[in-house]
């Protein structure tokens, strides 16, 4: 009985500390990424997560043709550099390899059809001989071209 509670306390505070990371991401997100995506509008969704290094991550996304976009990756310091940012088709054929560009993590781009595209992110290894592991917050966030001149 006491092995029963002592493992429900266990994920309690596992769970706990997960919560407490995603919250943290999102305001990194709101603080970091959201400022980049300007003059775009930002589309109101904050995609962020806990990441390690050598650990991917997908977010699958709608855009519209004729649509012009802004896509945004912002990580935290304590993360690697150089992550790899993918964006593909259904059929995971590659449109957008920011390694072909510098690792850049602001991207515009117009949309030429209707579809659901995924952004892949790969977090590069860290040092084999490191005794830890680097982790940290990354954030996709986009932003969609307003054409309405503000006054």
């Amino acid at each position: 009985m006491k092995i029963h509670k002592f493992s429900i306390f266990c994920l309690f505070f596992v769970f706990i500390g997960t919560i407490n990371n995603e919250a943290q991401c999102i305001a990194f997100a709101r603080g970091v990424a959201k400022p980049k995506i300007l003059p775009f509008v930002h589309d109101g969704n904050y995609n962020a997560t806990f990441i390690e290094e050598g650990e991917s991550a997908e977010l699958y996304k709608t855009f519209f043709e004729g649509q012009t976009y802004r896509l945004v990756v912002a990580a935290t310091e304590t993360l690697p550099k150089n992550i790899r940012i993918r964006i593909l088709n259904e059929q995971r054929k590659v449109m957008f390899d920011n390694a072909e560009h510098g690792y850049v993590y602001v991207w515009d781009f117009e949309a030429q059809t209707s579809e659901t595209l995924i952004v892949h992110a790969k977090v590069p290894e860290g040092n084999p001989e490191s005794p830890t592991i680097a982790g940290g917050c990354l954030a996709i966030m986009f932003g969609i071209k307003s054409d309405v001149k503000r006054k």
